[in-house]
C-alpha cells in the first residue's frame, strides 16, 4: 500500500509536506499526545518501509508488518497470540493498528502512552524482534535507506529517534472511518429494523464501555475470561492492586477481521464473547442476540482493509 506518491522514486513529490491525519465529524479530539505530531510525506514513506523491513529483528525473520497485516485490520488474526524470533509465542493477542491518533494509550495494559515511543517495545521485548535500538540503526545504515533519511528528514543521518518517529507516523496515517456505521453518522444510510434494534441492546448492554465513535473508552476493566495465565495487566503498570487483571477496552472497530478476541485470544468468536456475558446474567435471547450482532457488523470498514 503505498502513501500518496512517495512510493515512487522518481516522483517530483514534496517530501516535506504535511500529510493530512483525517478527522471524521463523528471522532472526538486526538489525544493529547498525537496534537503537535505532524507526519510528512517523506517520514511516512520511510515508515511504511521500516513496518515491513524483517532485518530489525535478531534473526531476520520479523518486521511490525509480521503481527499487523492490512487484511485483518493490521492484526495478527487468527493467531491467538503473535510469533516472534525463533518462533517464540507472545503472551498477548495483538491489536489492530487503527485510529491511533485518538489512542490515550497503547498495548493491553496502557503502559505506554505516547505512539513515538511505541515501536520501542516490540524492538527490544526478547519474543518479538529482540533487537536493542542500537542494531536496529546499525541494520538501516547496512541498508538502502540514505535516500529515504534524506527525503524525510532533510539530511542522511540515521538515528534510533527518527527511526521511531518515522514509524510512528506511518502507523497515524491508518485511519478506519468508512465502515457502515460512520455512513449511519454522516446521515448518509439508515438503519433496518434489526439493527435499530441491535442498536438499542448495544446501548443497554455494551455501550458504556464500547462507547462514541470509536466503540471505547480506553479505561481498563476486568471482565469474564480476564484472568488467564499470570497476567495480572494494568498492575504491571500501575501497581495498584485493584487494578489486577484489569486490561483496556478494545474498540469494536473491524472486529470481523480481527478474531480472537480478548488479552489472551481466549475467545474465538463474538458469539463465544456473548456467550460469556450469559454467564453473568446478561442474558439475551437468540433473537436479541441475532440483532445484536447484525448491529455489531455496521463496525466492519472494508475499505480500510483493501486501500
Amino acid at each position: 500500500m503505498c502513501i500518496l506518491t512517495a512510493c515512487t522514486p522518481d516522483a517530483r513529490v514534496d517530501y516535506q509536506a504535511l500529510v493530512d491525519i483525517p478527522q471524521p465529524d463523528s471522532f472526538p479530539e486526538r489525544a493529547p499526545w498525537s496534537v503537535n505530531v505532524h507526519p510528512m510525506v517523506g517520514t511516512v514513506a520511510l515508515g511504511q518501509k521500516l513496518f515491513s523491513d524483517r532485518s530489525l529483528s535478531s534473526d531476520g525473520t520479523v518486521s511490525c508488518g509480521n503481527c499487523h497485516r492490512q487484511e485483518v485490520a493490521f492484526s495478527d488474526a487468527p493467531e491467538k497470540r503473535s510469533t516472534g524470533v525463533n518462533g517464540r509465542t507472545g503472551g498477548r493477542n495483538t491489536p489492530p493498528v487503527q485510529n491511533l491518533a485518538w489512542m490515550p494509550s497503547f498495548m493491553w495494559d496502557g503502559g505506554i502512552n505516547h505512539l513515538e515511543v511505541m515501536p520501542i517495545a516490540p524492538f527490544v521485548n526478547e519474543v518479538e524482534h529482540n533487537i536493542s535500538l542500537k542494531e536496529v540503526v546499525r541494520s538501516v545504515r547496512r541498508s538502502d535507506y540514505r535516500r529515504d533519511f534524506k527525503r524525510a528528514f532533510g539530511d542522511t543521518s540515521i538515528t534510533a529517534p527518527r527511526i521511531i518517529v518515522a514509524l510512528a507516523h506511518f502507523m497515524m496515517t491508518k485511519v478506519s472511518s468508512q465502515s457502515p456505521i460512520d455512513s449511519f453518522y454522516r446521515r448518509e444510510r439508515l438503519l433496518s429494523n434489526a439493527e435499530r434494534t441491535g442498536r438499542v441492546l448495544f446501548n443497554e448492554q455494551c455501550g458504556s464501555c464500547h462507547s462514541g465513535a470509536l466503540l471505547s473508552d480506553f479505561t481498563y476493566k476486568s471482565h469474564p475470561g480476564s484472568r488467564v495465565g499470570s497476567d495480572v495487566g494494568r498492575f504491571l503498570v500501575s501497581q495498584v492492586p485493584s487494578d489486577s487483571f484489569q486490561f483496556k477496552t478494545p474498540s469494536l472497530r473491524n472486529w470481523k477481521y480481527t478474531a480472537p478476541y480478548g488479552h489472551a485470544g481466549q475467545w474465538a468468536t463474538l458469539e463465544e464473547v456473548l456467550q460469556d456475558w450469559h454467564t453473568q446474567g446478561e442474558y439475551l435471547t437468540a433473537d436479541e442476540k441475532a440483532s445484536l450482532l447484525q448491529f455489531l457488523s455496521l463496525f466492519n470498514d472494508s475499505e480500510f482493509i483493501t486501500l
